[in-house]
């Protein structure tokens, strides 16, 4: 994935595409949020979620860099993947 040039805007798109997979519906906005009130996505459903995440994007989501305000939504989680990317690239 890191071939490939790399926005905000691609990183939504693909986390989104990932997101569809996982839960099965599509009618949620980058606004959405992931858990309480939203999607209500289960532990099991976030897990599944992150390692597809982590396998796409060729990252690791340690347990200590995530925060819960970075999985709130799909644009927080696609700001955090970012700065994940930024910082392997530059590493």
């Amino acid at each position: 994935y890191l071939m490939r040039l790399v926005t905000l805007g691609s990183i939504q798109t693909r986390l989104r595409d990932l997101l569809t997979e996982i839960v099965g519906q599509k009618n949620f906005s980058v606004d959405t949020p992931l858990f309480h009130a939203g999607l209500e996505l289960d532990s099991m459903s976030a897990a599944a979620f992150i390692v597809a995440i982590e396998q796409d994007f060729a990252i690791v989501l340690a347990e200590e860099d995530l925060e819960l305000s970075s999985l709130y939504s799909l644009q927080t989680l696609s700001q955090f993947v970012a700065q994940q990317l930024d910082l392997k690239i530059h590493n």
